[in-house]
């Protein structure tokens, strides 16, 4: 049998789920690695894929324009053009 020691925010956070759930906070680890266990593990290939997915569908959004403030001051300028530069003068 092997020993380990958590101590810290870790150890308030499993003792305060076991508490929650009334059971031993062995117990709760147990469950937990029961839940993880049931999770597929991607192979690097896998990783390698999905990386290449989001770049790919990240470059989709991208456009000559990065801040949104420019977007929105040159379309108050054409909807209400000289008006506003006159309103915020006086």
């Amino acid at each position: 049998m092997t020993q380990v020691v958590i101590e810290g925010e870790m150890a308030e956070r499993l003792q305060k789920l076991a508490a929650d759930e009334q059971i031993a906070v062995e117990a709760l680890l147990g469950r937990l690695l029961n839940i993880r266990s049931q999770i597929p593990m991607l192979t690097d290939a896998e990783k390698q894929a999905k990386a290449e997915s989001r770049r790919t569908a990240a470059g989709v959004f991208k456009d000559d324009v990065t801040d949104l403030s420019t977007t929105v001051r040159e379309t108050m300028q054409k909807r209400f053009g000289a008006k506003a530069d006159d309103e915020r003068a006086n």
